[in-house]
């Protein structure tokens, strides 16, 4: 991932991280910009302490998360893990922001993310520093928790 602009206004709100282990590289990279803007970060091989009940650790950094930042590829789209992790946050009402990371089929999307901002950060995307901005400007607005009820998880 090409470096990323700092943003000098940042506030310390908590985000979890979701990835696919494939986009490891893109989500340590992220992690690293966000961490040095002073936000607070939760990534699973980073705070999981061994022999802890890895569902039952996610569920709480996501519980103690304002927002869930989800790394989208191909490979986060067909991870169960990835799928539960922001089903729950939707949830729990927690604020999740898809961003870009690899080609993906957005005809294949869950239809409600077809209805949020995305932040595209491929390589090689005009105006990346823009949306690099907007992706701060929105980590950096406290969000009000709405919580989706009644979500049925997808069938195999």
């Amino acid at each position: 991932m090409a470096e990323l602009p700092h943003s000098p206004n940042s506030l310390t709100a908590a985000i979890f991280l979701s990835y696919s282990r494939r986009d490891r590289d893109f989500a340590i990279a992220l992690y690293a910009e966000l961490e040095a803007l002073g936000f607070r970060l939760w990534r699973d091989v980073h705070d999981i302490a061994g022999g802890e009940p890895f569902w039952e650790a996610i569920k709480e950094a996501i519980d103690a998360c304002e927002t869930l930042v989800l790394c989208m590829s191909p490979d986060a789209l067909k991870s169960e893990f990835v799928q539960r992790e922001w089903h729950y946050a939707r949830q729990q009402g927690r604020r999740v922001i898809p961003v870009v990371v690899a080609d993906v089929d957005f005809a294949a999307l869950p239809r409600w993310m077809g209805r949020v901002d995305w932040k595209d950060f491929r390589e090689g995307v005009p105006e990346r520093e823009t949306v690099w901005a907007s992706f701060i400007r929105t980590l950096n607005t406290p969000y009000e928790g709405r919580k989706v009820p009644f979500m049925v998880d997808r069938l195999p």
